[in-house]
């Protein structure tokens, strides 16, 4: 009886030992196929790409604005625009503004012309219209703490258009010299920067910052219309735009 346990606990300790080599053989061959994998895959990445939430592609867009000049010494001409654009595709759009310019007096100006009778020359602004092309070479999406996101996209705009100038000779009267009051329309060239802030997929929210500049002769902005003077005056105009918009 004792001969038979002790070959029986013999056989047993065989059989716990070649389990272990088995797990063992078991565990190097997994880890080495877990290397082999990883090492064939090494270059590779996996990125999940979600659709795009907002396509422009071949849509009108139609909005209204408002952009005060915030660059004026003695006034605020406030910009009230409306604009068609239309987006050949993501990426490229064509864009169109007109917009009514009502100026505003600043204080300093009514102070220096009521307390101590100095007249302050500055331009009256009428319309403004322009015409160019939107470069849109971004497209993401915000994150807020509550988890919902806000996709936009980023824009670069170049425009060619007119400035339009009211010219009603004010300060010549005061001087007893009559000169007829005109409106004239000057070249006028833009760029901005801005984003678009997608709403839903047709309602938008913009702000733009947008540089304008138009030359005039110096001699429409004088109480004479003396030809010899030929000089030309450069303005340029920070336009800090908001607008809200619909896509069709």
């Amino acid at each position: 009886m004792i001969l038979y346990l002790s070959h029986f606990n013999a056989y047993l300790k065989k059989w716990v030992r070649m389990h272990q080599i088995m797990v063992l053989l078991c565990c190097f061959m997994t880890s080495t196929l877990s290397f082999s994998k990883d090492y064939r895959f090494s270059n590779f990445q996996i990125n999940v790409i979600r659709p795009k939430y907002f396509q422009k592609s071949m849509r009108l867009e139609l909005g209204l604005s408002i952009a005060p000049i915030v660059n004026q010494t003695f006034s605020y001409p406030i910009i009230g625009n409306s604009f068609i654009n239309f987006y050949v595709n993501d990426f490229i759009g064509l864009v169109s503004n007109y917009g009514m310019i009502k100026t505003l007096d600043k204080t300093d100006k009514v102070i220096l012309t009521e307390n101590f009778g100095i007249s302050t020359q500055s331009l009256n602004l009428q319309e403004y219209y322009d015409f160019g092309m939107s470069l849109i070479p971004i497209y993401g999406k915000y994150q807020l703490a509550d988890g919902a996101l806000i996709y936009f996209d980023t824009f670069i705009e170049m425009t060619a258009g007119s400035m339009g100038i009211n010219h009603d000779y004010a300060s010549c009267l005061e001087k007893g010299i009559t000169r007829e009051a005109q409106l004239k329309n000057y070249e006028a060239y833009g760029i901005a920067f801005g984003q678009k802030f997608f709403r839903t997929k047709k309602s938008v929210l913009t702000w733009k910052t947008k540089f304008v500049n138009f030359s005039y002769p110096v001699v429409d902005t004088l109480c004479t219309d003396n030809p010899e003077i030929t000089d030309v005056s450069s303005t340029l105009n920070v336009n800090l735009e908001f607008a809200y918009s619909i896509f069709l």
